[in-house]
């Protein structure tokens, strides 16, 4: 019985092992002019994502966040202060379907330009 247990475990870790990045997310930590862009593997749920944030958050911590999944989801993170007071609404971009993210700085006018395309 030890043994049928040690192999169910064994087996279960292994094929519980997340998978590596992909080649379309690599990892990347971008900033310009007070703005942080980030590419991450969550490799728990098998999804790329493209953070955006500001670099001088910690000062005040009122701030607002943004996440772009590849799976459509746009989330906006708001923070109020550090008594704790946060919020987020999460939107879902149609159609819901693998994507990738490319981004883009234009500096002649501060942006950042995201696009999904398949």
């Amino acid at each position: 019985m030890k043994s049928v247990l040690f192999v169910t475990t064994f087996l279960f870790v292994l094929l519980a092992k997340a998978a590596p990045a992909p080649d379309r997310c690599k990892t990347i930590t971008e900033t310009l002019k007070g703005v942080q862009l980030q590419r991450i593997w969550l490799e728990q749920a098998g999804i790329c994502m493209l953070s955006v944030s500001p670099t001088d958050a910690y000062k005040t911590m009122v701030y607002r966040d943004y996440v772009l999944t590849e799976d459509g989801m746009f989330m906006v993170f708001n923070a109020y202060g550090t008594d704790g007071q946060f919020g987020a609404r999460d939107f879902f971009l149609f159609p819901r379907k693998q994507t990738t993210s490319s981004y883009q700085w234009v500096p002649e006018t501060d942006e950042l330009i995201i696009a999904r395309y398949r």
